[in-house]
């Protein structure tokens, strides 16, 4: 029983975007970062913004713990 409630729980997070305000140095750091984002469970699609200094995470994520 307790198999189903934990998968029951993964099931109804929701498809969110996560905006993360980072100092990118150069697009060798976005390209790592994004690298190890994409591995992230969850983590559907990864976009950086230089000019902004920001990272886009779209997925089944918690922001919290990434």
């Amino acid at each position: 029983m307790a198999a189903g409630k934990e998968e029951k729980k993964k099931e109804d997070i929701e498809v969110i975007t996560a905006i993360y305000k980072v100092n990118l140095h150069c697009e060798e750091c976005g390209s790592k970062i994004k690298k190890h984002l994409m591995v992230t469970q969850g983590v559907q699609s990864v976009e950086i913004e230089f000019e902004k200094g920001e990272i886009k995470a779209k997925g089944k994520i918690d922001p919290l713990n990434i």
